[in-house]
């Protein structure tokens, strides 16, 4: 059995971490650390509400990040040595490396090195498209066990067996779907006349009275948690709420999101 890792799970293994040491490390560092981006790590950090203390901000290498007033001969002068420094080192160094090194963002560096016509050699290229595969959430070996169980469930699994697919992977059916179509795996006919089976016949239970009952419980419930009630093919329930432009009410929204928020933590 593969040590497969859910997405749910890999995007918050670091949540204790930047808690933690977020308040009082550089960003940059502690991005490193946890091998994300570095606005990656800015954008948990504030959802998970935590920001830079006081005495971090204080501290001295943030009042030396502040610009300087400087003469035009001083700006010259780093220009020129900035400019040397980029043409020995450029090739072969992160732009993120660069950028600490000026005290500029990488954005600045990249303008620096178009206006030089500097590139990155071949073998720096080549060790940073390897580094970055340690960035991807899937290994090729989970990527391969997803793809298995999706080729085994996906062609003649039920609607329910497909959720529980969705759970077991961390992925939605949308997405489990779009995998399928891209690996050329399609619903079996079996299944499928099954599926157009099951539809029509939910079709006609839909008279207006069982319309009016869930109109009422809709709200407040989930589509799943609806199809199930009122016994009706999950998919004819989405196409009669569509048709109906039936919305979930706000009570019901805030449970969602606040389960959501309490998963994370």
């Amino acid at each position: 059995m593969i040590d497969y890792i859910s997405y749910n799970q890999w995007v918050h293994q670091n949540d204790e971490k930047i808690k933690a040491e977020y308040s009082d490390k550089r960003t940059a560092d502690l991005a490193d650390e946890v091998e994300r981006n570095y606005y990656t790590v800015s954008r948990k950090a504030k959802r998970l509400g935590v920001q830079k203390s006081e005495a971090f901000m204080r501290s001295s290498w943030a009042k030396d990040s502040k610009p300087l007033k400087t003469t035009k001969e001083e700006r010259e002068q780093f220009r020129i040595a900035a400019d040397a420094y980029l043409k020995e080192h450029f090739a072969d160094t992160t732009n993120e490396v660069l950028a600490r090194h000026f005290g500029v963002d990488v954005k600045t560096v990249r303008r620096w090195a178009r206006r030089l016509g500097l590139q990155k050699t071949e073998a720096f290229m080549q060790r940073s498209r390897a580094k970055r595969g340690l960035y991807r959430f899937y290994t090729p070996e989970q990527e391969a066990y997803r793809l298995r169980r999706i080729a085994e469930v996906y062609p003649d699994g039920t609607e329910e067996e497909l959720q529980a697919l969705g759970s077991e992977l961390g992925i939605g059916l949308d997405y489990i779907r779009q995998i399928a179509r891209h690996h050329g795996i399609h619903r079996s006919e079996a299944r499928m006349k099954e599926n157009v089976k099951k539809s029509w016949e939910s079709r006609k239970i839909f008279t207006p009275e069982l319309v009016d009952e869930i109109a009422a419980y809709y709200p407040t419930h989930s589509n799943e948690e609806c199809a199930t009630h009122f016994d009706v093919n999950l998919g004819s329930l989405k196409l009669v709420a569509s048709k109906n432009k039936w919305k979930k009410n706000k009570e019901y929204l805030h449970i969602v999101r606040s389960a959501a928020r309490n998963t994370k933590k």
